[in-house]
Formats: structure tokens, sequence, C-alpha cells
């Protein structure tokens, strides 16, 4: 089971903190919300989940391994976010866009093979969007495509 966990994590910008001593852990298989109102920090702690955001003091840990002493590659194979805003891009299917999930691993360029789209196939299936998966993203409503995300 992956587990996520977050130790005396302080984060913000420049001297500004906007998480302070932040202590959590969250475990596969378990939904976890992040509710709070406009500009209280919820994209912040995504950032430094993530590691565009470096952290002032704390650690972050994914299955006991230490994202600080990572590459971005090695940790990108261990982070994944997606962006509120999923692009308006002609042409391209759900299958493609979540396709972009392993370019930390395989790299831009690289095929999907017939594994890695059972894979998605079988992470979509519970949230309903096996059936956008080969649809052109523009022809899809917003909630569609937050579906794929």
């Amino acid at each position: 089971m992956n587990t996520l966990e977050i130790r005396n994590l302080t984060v913000g910008y420049g001297r500004k903190k906007i998480w302070e001593k932040l202590s959590m852990t969250l475990r596969g298989g378990e939904i976890t919300v992040l509710l709070g109102r406009n500009g209280c920090g919820k994209t912040t702690l995504l950032r430094a989940v993530q590691g565009s955001l470096p952290a002032m003091e704390g650690s972050i840990f994914v299955n006991s391994t230490d994202l600080g002493g990572l590459s971005v590659r090695q940790r990108a194979a261990l982070v994944t976010t997606m962006p509120q805003k999923i692009p308006d891009a002609e042409g391209l299917t759900g299958m493609e866009y979540l396709k972009m999930g392993f370019y930390p691993t395989k790299g831009p360029f690289a095929g999907l093979t017939d594994t890695d789209r059972l894979r998605i196939t079988e992470k979509a299936v519970p949230f309903g969007a096996a059936g956008l998966l080969y649809r052109d993203l523009s022809e899809m409503s917003m909630g569609e495509r937050q579906m794929l995300s």
C-alpha cells in the first residue's frame, strides 16, 4: 500500500509561511479531501509535495523514501499531479492526455504498451471515465475532463 507522509513541513513564499509544522499521513486506497477557502494554501501544499516549491523545513516521504534528496525525474516517478484546467487540444484523446503521466518514467516520446493502456483503463473504470479514453478532449465538457484528472 502506498503511503504519503508529511513530517513537520513548513512551506511558503519568501519569508511568508503558508503551512507551518504540518504533519499528516495519507494511505493508498483512502479518499482524502483538501478543503479550504480561496488563498488558504491548498495549492501551495500540493506544490510542495510535487517538488515545485521547496520546503523551508520538514520532510515528505513516499513509501518511506525521503523526496527531498531525489532528482526531479526520481521524484516525478513517485509523485504526479494533474492541473486543474485541462487544455483544449483538438485531436488529443483522453488516453493521450493520461499518457502524460508516464513521461517521468518513459519520456515524452515513448509509446504506450498494451499493459500501459490496460493500467490506464483499469484506473479510469472506478471513476466512470473509461468511456472518455478514446474521445477527443475538445468534445468533452469541463466536468468530463475533470473526471480524467
